[in-house]
């Protein structure tokens, strides 16, 4: 089977549902070729949210993500559930499993749920007939008509629902399954009909800010926070764009960065830096040469116009800040915190130095975890987002908008804290 479209690197979430004991993870396992998930004919045998990361080529870097049963009738199936309901956000693309030749209430009422999360959010829906080789011809065939009607009917009672979607038939029970390789091409096939081709546009974090043989300095420090061995997302990234854009990239640290730019013949057309040393780039860069932060780049990139605005102006609530008020501080990525950490410390302190509110309260919330209810805070700051994809950084400061809430990033309130000139500065191609 041939493809036309090109992979791209930002990562395509793909979101497993259905009630227990359909074969979610079966197919999971199918997909990935790997024992990803426990298979079991126990009902209820996945009990927590299972994740795999591969490439699906020519689609490119996947996220296959295998849920617990949406109608979980143990003690702790509400919790399992409330854990699941949170990949709704999560979700590039919605995938329904259900048993060939049932289709009963709760499969309708799971199937609702994903619907209306497809409406609001233009998420694609994958149907999932598996087990077909338990049922006849006309048992499987009954099944896909119940499931068309049941989505026709749904679009009928709505004039603005456009949901696209693909229904296929499967036979799980092994990743050594004979036709595995053809499930899987019409699996990657369904993908690629029913995704938005913007998704598979190539993708760009700075392509728009740069020109071919433009030189861009990269400022990278090696401190505690630097994992050994290696840079972190957003710097390999980063670097990566540059390269795709045929543009020159010299990356450098702190300490190296005056006599890197002495060397040029000609100045760089943009300077990049960690946060943390913002104002040390901003001190040390000629006026005319545009520079930012890693962080701000990629506010740009997991979000869009407007939310990247309301993050400008979320900024700015800095100055409105009184004693007392709850700040939250979101995180995607899970690590050790060390002394000095970011978001637990650095930030917290340079928001009330720059205050000088020193009751300021700090809540930190790391990975998928973010408050259902956010009335009590004065303020929201998202990371860089580099470990989250973009439906989930938007569907956060959708919900924050939404309350009236102002949110910004990491990037955005450090450069404030440094100063306003600082503020502009990383911005000026933004305002």
């Amino acid at each position: 089977m041939s493809f036309n479209r090109v992979p791209k690197s930002n990562r395509l979430h793909i979101v497993i549902f259905g009630r227990m004991n359909v074969g979610k993870s079966s197919i999971v396992n199918l997909i990935s070729g790997q024992e990803t998930s426990i298979v079991s004919n126990v009902p209820g045998t996945t009990t927590d949210v299972v994740e795999k990361t591969m490439e699906l080529l020519p689609i490119g870097p996947i996220v296959l993500t295998d849920t617990a049963g949406l109608n979980d009738p143990t003690d702790l199936g509400k919790t399992r559930i409330e854990k699941t309901q949170k990949f709704f956000d999560i979700m590039d693309v919605a995938v329904f499993v259900m048993e060939a030749g049932v289709f009963n209430d709760e499969d309708k009422n799971i199937l609702v749920k994903l619907l209306e999360k497809s409406k609001y959010k233009n998420i694609p829906l994958i149907v999932i007939i598996n087990k077909m080789d338990l049922v006849d011809k006309e048992a499987l065939q009954n099944s896909i008509l119940k499931i068309e009607n049941f989505i026709i009917q749904k679009r009928l009672t709505n004039s603005n629902f456009k949901l696209e979607y693909k229904i296929l038939n499967f036979s799980a029970p092994t990743k050594y399954h004979e036709k595995r390789n053809f499930y899987i091409d019409n699996f990657k096939k369904a993908l690629i009909d029913i995704t938005s081709k913007d998704f598979f546009k190539s993708d760009t974090i700075l392509g728009d800010l740069i020109n071919r043989n433009d030189t861009i300095i990269l400022i990278i420090p090696i401190d505690n926070e630097a994992p050994k061995g290696r840079l972190i997302l957003p710097q390999v990234q980063i670097i990566r764009d540059i390269l795709d854009n045929d543009a020159i990239n010299i990356v450098v640290k702190e300490t190296q960065y005056l006599e890197a730019i002495n060397r040029l013949k000609e100045y760089p057309k943009l300077v990049v830096c960690d946060s943390q040393i913002v104002d040390f780039m901003v001190e040390n860069t000629p006026i005319g040469i545009f520079c930012t932060t890693f962080s701000i780049l990629f506010a740009r990139y997991k979000t869009n116009k407007e939310v990247f605005q309301k993050y400008i102006q979320g900024a700015n609530q800095l100055d409105k800040l009184k004693n007392g008020d709850k700040i939250l501080i979101s995180e995607a990525c899970t690590h050790h915190a060390i002394d000095d950490d970011i978001g637990r410390i650095k930030i917290p302190k340079w928001i009330r130095e720059y205050t000088k509110k020193e009751s300021l309260i700090f809540e930190v919330k790391s990975g998928y975890d973010f408050p259902q209810n956010l009335d009590d805070y004065a303020l929201i700051i998202q990371c860089g987002s580099c470990m989250i994809n973009k439906s989930l950084t938007v569907a956060r400061t959708t919900k924050a908008i939404e309350k009236g809430i102002p949110i910004s990033n990491y990037g955005m309130i450090i450069s404030k804290c440094k100063g306003q000139h600082i503020f502009n500065r990383v911005l000026e191609k933004f305002l």
